[in-house]
């Protein structure tokens, strides 16, 4: 089967300016039991890479038996984000966890950029790497990572407005990462006598969120597009240089559930 042509997206982008566009038709459809599913990430990151503005899943919210459908018809596979089990229980699937890594940490407004290097394989290749770097109107950074690959992926990433400051970590394998990384004006306050841990890289205004050890470090200032240098590991990435500081990243590593399973 012939994957899609996305550069079309740029097209119609390039020739009617400000337009907006969004993909919509997006479904799991039939998952295999026992198999991981990136079908969320592969079918959101493309699209916004090529100039979407955003997408969405297609079901909200289904029975055990992909329903109820209208008398017209409807979808007889698509997984919902939430399986209704009775009218007293519900199960939040992967696709609910997933969807959670773009929906809470890109906010209305956020500008896409483009990630120089880094994505890895595409829609004919069984496996792949893909980023997608936002900017929040806040001025912070969310930077969404999917590895179906085999191995956990080492990162680099680094800004080509300012070569001397650049993030590092491991995305493990079989997940969807998010990293949030803090504006400019916060990093101006972290690299001065203000502890970086006393400082999140994004106001969480509307719930809570664990702040492991600083998993990045920075230095500079400065922010354009996206450069990311992938290599592959089996271990946890190195401890921060001590000339820098470290800045915490929030664990919301998303690790691929497989199928049946809340």
């Amino acid at each position: 089967t012939p994957a899609p042509n996305y550069t079309v997206l740029n097209d119609i982008s390039r020739l009617y300016p400000g337009t907006l566009q969004f993909m919509t038709e997006c479904s799991n459809y039939l998952p295999g039991a026992g198999s991981v599913n990136f079908e969320v990430a592969q079918n959101f990151i493309p699209r916004v890479q090529h100039g979407a503005s955003g997408a969405s899943m297609w079901v909200l919210g289904v029975n055990s038996d992909f329903g109820p459908h209208s008398p017209y018809g409807g979808c007889a596979g698509c997984l919902g984000s939430i399986t209704v089990n009775s009218s007293t229980t519900y199960t939040k699937t992967n696709d609910y966890y997933m969807v959670g890594q773009f929906s809470r940490f890109v906010r209305r407004g956020a500008v896409n950029y483009q990630v120089l290097q880094g994505n890895e394989g595409n829609g004919l290749t069984s496996t792949q790497f893909y980023i997608m770097a936002v900017q929040n109107p806040d001025h912070s950074w969310a930077v969404i990572f999917m590895n179906n690959l085999d191995s956990d992926q080492e990162v680099v990433l680094s800004f080509s407005a300012h070569s001397g400051q650049f993030w590092e970590g491991t995305v493990p394998k079989a997940t969807v990462t998010t990293w949030l990384l803090p504006s400019e004006q916060i990093l101006r306050q972290t690299n001065g006598t203000q502890a970086a841990s006393m400082v999140p890289p994004y106001p969480l205004n509307n719930g809570s969120m664990r702040y492991p050890t600083a998993s990045g470090a920075v230095t500079g200032t400065g922010f354009s597009a996206c450069n990311v240098s992938v290599t592959s590991t089996s271990s946890s990435s190195s401890g921060s240089s001590s000339s820098v500081t470290a800045l915490p990243v929030p664990n919301t590593t998303h690790t691929i559930a497989t199928t049946g399973t809340a």
